[in-house]
């Protein structure tokens, strides 16, 4: 494939990408030292000046920045941090010696194949616009390898679903993610929970847009499936949420008010979905 350009490699970084064309570069990084390099260099500079998001959420300095770039389009709605970083890294890509404008690409229309999960129930700190949470499921191969579309609101017993997230400043350090249905019962994706006795912690996550590269089935029976993604600061056991989970259904009448589990100090984001049987061969 052609090197990408500078634009597009910020768009990577920023999570902009859907998951196919995410994957495409990241094999491309792997190949083209060039392209590598550009990559590292952009993350390093971010690191170098971003400090702790909540110093770009100061009012007056936000205005004074969207004052001296008045001629420039409007921002689109992401986190404070990089909405002053739009403007600050084409002069950093400069000053860097990068051969390339660096665009943030508000004028382009949102990745259609990837539709993030909805904020329900947030804690009042507003802390998941931070995060994002995506899930998608195989559609055959081609090329280029595996291809993958994002689910609806319905998904087939037999679906293996593959999952993305996004973790803008690297706010979160774990996530969780799993699934309850109708009965009450809790099916793991993120960490692997399969035995008994065992009490694994949320997995470790990275700062940005990844991907999480395990395609994970379970047997699901029809009817009502409630999606959660909770990134926290700290690990969460699984013993422990599953009591929280066992804590919300008494309080909610049925999934559809089953949106949020009382995790202090966490991000949560949730879908309902509906699973419809497959016919099976003989």
């Amino acid at each position: 494939m052609r090197c990408p350009s500078i634009e597009e490699i910020v768009a990577h970084l920023d999570g902009e990408l859907s998951v196919n064309r995410h994957q495409e570069l990241d094999r491309h990084f792997e190949r083209c030292a060039t392209c590598g390099d550009k990559r590292q260099e952009l993350e390093r500079m971010v690191g170098r000046i971003k400090g702790e998001p909540e110093e770009f959420e100061d009012p007056a300095l936000q205005r004074s920045i969207l004052a001296a770039v008045s001629a420039q389009p409007k921002p689109v709605d992401r986190p404070a941090f990089w909405r002053v970083m739009r403007f600050a890294l084409p002069a950093i890509a400069a000053a860097a010696g990068i051969a390339a404008t660096v665009v943030w690409l508000d004028q382009a229309p949102p990745p259609q194949e990837t539709p993030q999960f909805i904020t329900r129930g947030g804690d009042g700190g507003g802390s998941e616009k931070w995060v994002a949470f995506y899930v998608y499921r195989g559609q055959g191969q081609n090329d280029g390898g595996r291809r993958y579309r994002a689910i609806g609101d319905k998904i087939a017993a037999d679906d293996r679903l593959l999952f993305g997230y996004r973790n803008a400043g690297g706010r979160f350090s774990h996530l969780m993610i799993f699934a309850v249905d109708t009965t009450g019962r809790v099916f793991w994706y993120y960490p692997a929970y399969q035995k008994e006795g065992q009490n694994p912690q949320s997995a470790a996550i990275r700062p940005g847009k990844n991907e999480l590269k395990e395609e994970i089935g379970h047997d699901y029976s029809s009817g009502g499936l409630r999606l959660f993604a909770v990134f926290s600061k700290t690990p969460l056991k699984v013993l422990d949420v599953e009591a929280k989970v066992a804590a919300a259904r008494k309080t909610s009448a049925d999934l559809k008010s089953l949106e949020r589990l009382q995790i202090p100090e966490t991000a949560q984001l949730s879908r309902l979905l509906q699973v419809r049987q497959t016919a099976r061969q003989p």
